[in-house]
């Protein structure tokens, strides 16, 4: 699938596993052989749809494929089959994907870019069982139902992310995230001469949810509030 030094247009799915951490410090033994299995499955369902393994790093899968649908059927694949397996002798593996498209770039063997990077860190803030997508691959899949959980600042990423679910159950609040985004026009001009002015506000913005300036017009309202509202950021 892949080339050399080539920038496809592609769509990409990360599994990661979930409490992994604890798992190999508690039950060393039964995580390595749930693991092994794990890995099986992921690797059999990917292979089935023709996804190209482009990274694993521990218990985390990085796969391309050519086409959305392709992408969305693993991803729902991968998650059936790592529930309904019999875990009853081992550690029971749960695990949480997400789904991007977008430009990768391709060299031996590997993929890379920034579209790697956002659907990785898009993983890490799910939870187990969520399939997480960005609206790039919503726009790019027809028919199917999806929730959008708002727009999100993720860690390396310089601007918020619109997050989907592909819906099935309800989660808790996304990990290590930022939902608050802040719209306000950046100021080019310095607040001169209204220290204690905004000390006292920031005070009073602290310990309430709703903040009126009443002043006379012309005194530079709105550039204080604008100031103010990026500091509730």
């Amino acid at each position: 699938m892949l080339g050399t030094d080539t920038d496809s247009h592609l769509s990409i799915l990360f599994t990661d596993v979930e409490g992994s951490t604890v798992h190999w410090e508690t039950e060393k033994d039964k995580m390595s052989e749930s693991l092994a299995r794990h890995d099986h499955i992921v690797r059999d369902m990917i292979a089935s749809l023709r996804g190209h393994v482009f990274s694993v790093a521990g218990d985390s899968f990085g796969v391309i494929f050519s086409e959305s649908a392709d992408t969305l059927d693993a991803s729902r694949r991968v998650l059936r089959s790592i529930q309904q397996e019999d875990w009853s002798e081992g550690v029971e593996i749960s695990v949480r994907l997400s789904l991007h498209s977008g430009a990768v770039y391709q060299r031996d063997n590997g993929a890379y870019g920034p579209e790697i990077v956002r659907a990785a860190i898009l993983c890490e803030i799910g939870h187990a069982s969520q399939i997480l997508c960005t609206q790039d691959f919503v726009g790019k899949i027809t028919n199917v139902e999806t929730r959008c959980l708002g727009r999100c600042r993720l860690r390396k990423i310089s601007e918020p992310l619109l997050v989907h679910q592909i819906v099935s159950e309800s989660f808790a609040r996304l990990r290590n995230v930022t939902k608050k985004v802040c719209t306000v026009p950046a100021s080019r001009d310095a607040l001169i001469g209204r220290q204690e002015h905004t000390a006292a506000l920031h005070e009073l913005m602290d310990s309430t949810r709703l903040l009126s300036l009443v002043v006379p017009g012309g005194v530079g309202k709105a550039t204080l509030a604008c100031g103010l509202a990026v500091y509730s950021q």
